[in-house]
């Protein structure tokens, strides 16, 4: 067993990657282990300056979502960050690695894009996000919920032309596969983590800084 830290209050999807890609790794199961626990393994997540840092874990793929300085304790392994943003906040001599765990998964589950999408959109809200969309009807739009298991997702996923997210591994996995993907943001108190983390993610990809679309409540129901 891998003892690994990641969000589970509800099923999401970036967190529900953890335990598929650990075992693809290296053939163990996962054990979920609190925040606390010492020695354990971060590779997904954007908790780096809360408090989630404890002696002799390993840290590979994960991310902040706070643009504060990040003082680790003694023993942590770093072996790689989700992006130069995060790796950038870490008062110690670290790699310099980036990549999020979640673009392996067309390792995982190899590509099976649809030759003709049957929708023109996918919308992929972040899990607090998903009552916004819930009024769309159009044929050519699906709305893809983040609670579903992961392999029925991606399935979901291939069926769409393009994606529109705003669920950071919502954009991460679909760019992986080489869907087209268009970020959004539902919501204002929400939106300065929110675009932390997917900014910290295109650092790690090579990209320069990017602007989200804001969704306002007008457009929202216009869509």
């Amino acid at each position: 067993m891998i003892k690994a830290h990641y969000w589970k209050r509800i099923g999401n999807f970036g967190d529900m990657l953890v335990p598929i890609i650990i075992k693809w790794l290296t053939g163990k199961e996962t054990q979920w282990v609190p925040k606390e626990e010492k020695g354990k393994l971060l590779c997904v997540g954007s908790e780096m300056a809360r408090g989630v840092l404890q002696p002799g874990d390993v840290v590979w793929g994960y991310g902040n979502r706070d643009n504060k300085p990040v003082v680790p304790p003694k023993g942590v392994n770093f072996l790689a960050f989700r992006g130069k943003n995060t790796r950038s906040l870490v008062q110690a001599e670290t790699p310099e690695v980036y990549g999020d765990p979640g673009i392996l998964m067309p390792l995982v589950y190899p590509e099976s894009l649809e030759e003709n999408p049957k929708f023109e959109v996918g919308i992929i809200p972040h899990h607090a996000e998903r009552h916004l969309f819930s009024h769309i009807k159009d044929p050519r739009v699906w709305v893809l919920d983040v609670t579903l298991p992961p392999l029925e997702f991606i399935k979901k996923m291939w069926e769409c032309r393009a994606i529109f997210t705003s669920s950071l591994h919502g954009c991460i996995v679909a760019e992986s596969y080489g869907i087209p993907v268009y970020w959004f943001l539902g919501q204002k108190n929400e939106s300065e983590g929110f675009t932390v983390k997917f900014n910290d993610y295109f650092s790690g990809s090579g990209r320069d800084h990017q602007t989200p679309i804001i969704l306002k409540d007008r457009s929202i129901k216009e869509l």
